[in-house]
C-alpha cells in the first residue's frame, strides 16, 4: 500500500513497526484489533487477531 501509494486516507491498523511508516504514507492509523475501511480494506495488527479479521472478512462477504 506504502509503494502503490494507496494509503492516502485510508484507515488502517497496523503492527507496531509499520504504524510510522503507514502515518508518512497518509493512512489514518486506529490503535483496534480490526480495521474495516469502507469494506474496501480491512487490516489488523497481528495474526494474534486472526480469528477476528477472518470474522470481519466474513460479515463483508455476506453483505
Amino acid at each position: 500500500m506504502i509503494d502503490a501509494q494507496i494509503a492516502i486516507g485510508r484507515r488502517l491498523t497496523s503492527i507496531d513497526e509499520l504504524i510510522m511508516e503507514l502515518k508518512d504514507a497518509g493512512a489514518v492509523i486506529f490503535d483496534r484489533e480490526v480495521v474495516n475501511d469502507n469494506n474496501l480494506y480491512i487490516s489488523s495488527r497481528s495474526t494474534y487477531e486472526l480469528p477476528i479479521f477472518i470474522n470481519e472478512c466474513l460479515n463483508v462477504l455476506r453483505v
